[in-house]
């Protein structure tokens, strides 16, 4: 029988190892930063591992959370592809633009609809975040920002 830890605790763990903080991750799986950090202490206590190091406010992969995160991710885009290939939209192409949520809100989500029409083979990921991006670091295509360029 295989061993596998309750899904959503993985796909909480995934987000944050990616998305670098539970805000981030709480935003993307549309839950609480609380409810993010209750399943990777779920997660930790099943797996009788430290997956992050706490210090300070601050969530810091271990070695043994880097691997299984890395692994994770993998399978989680295994799920995807296979998605993709059952539903028939490998033609789309994925692109992840970053904003911050009022921009996506009040404006960015009201203009999807013609932009499906007229784009329909681009498949629009959207993030909402406050930090700039790092494009070193995160899986981002397009990042929008409000300020003086810097």
């Amino acid at each position: 029988m295989r061993r596998i830890p309750p899904l959503n605790a993985l796909r909480a763990f995934e987000t944050v190892a990616r998305a670098g903080t539970l805000t981030q991750a709480g935003e993307e799986l549309l839950v609480t930063p609380t409810a993010v950090g209750r399943h990777i202490k779920n997660l930790e206590d099943i797996l009788g591992v430290t997956l992050f190091e706490r210090e300070g406010g601050l969530l810091i992969l271990t070695a043994q959370g880097r691997q299984y995160a890395r692994s994770l991710g993998r399978a989680f885009e295994l799920i995807a592809d296979a998605t993709e290939v059952l539903i028939g939209n490998k033609s789309r192409t994925p692109v992840t633009l970053r904003a911050y949520t009022t921009f996506l809100v009040r404006w960015l989500i009201p203009q999807l609809p013609d932009f499906q029409r007229t784009h329909p083979h681009v498949e629009l990921r959207l993030t909402a975040a406050f930090d700039a991006v790092d494009f070193a670091r995160d899986s981002v295509d397009l990042g929008v920002r409000y300020g003086d360029g810097q």
